[in-house]
């Protein structure tokens, strides 16, 4: 078993997962930050079933285990960290965004990382 640490908002998430989806695990939280910093922390689990086709997801807390196979794993990894994520987060807002200001209006350029927000608001100075 591997362990590794990442964090998002302030929010860390230990992840325990089997080394053979290593890989897997490397994709899914390439954005994430991976430090030992973070305000709250959250445990996730990953282990083979008896069912040796799938995989087990124990999120560590009241939550129910998740079974996923091979083809739903990163779908269902995903579904937990996200849950994890937005209780903690429940009084905060999240937004990718450029924005420009100009006496008292401030116009948002909401968009997802690489869509060009930051061209777009630069191109208007």
């Amino acid at each position: 078993m591997k362990n590794t640490r990442v964090t998002f908002a302030g929010i860390g998430i230990s992840i325990t997962y089997p080394k053979e989806i290593t890989k897997l695990i490397s994709l899914v939280f390439r954005d994430f930050q991976h430090h030992d910093k973070c305000r709250d922390l959250k445990f996730i689990e990953i282990t083979r079933s008896s069912n040796s086709d799938s995989y087990l997801i124990s999120c560590l807390d009241s939550s129910p285990d998740i079974e996923a196979d091979w083809s739903s794993l990163i779908e269902s990894l995903a579904s937990c960290v996200r849950e994890r994520l937005l209780g903690a987060l429940k009084s905060e807002m999240l937004l990718s965004a450029a924005a420009l200001a100009t006496g008292d209006l401030v116009v948002l350029f909401p968009g997802l990382r690489g869509a060009g927000k930051s061209m777009l608001a630069s191109s208007m100075v």
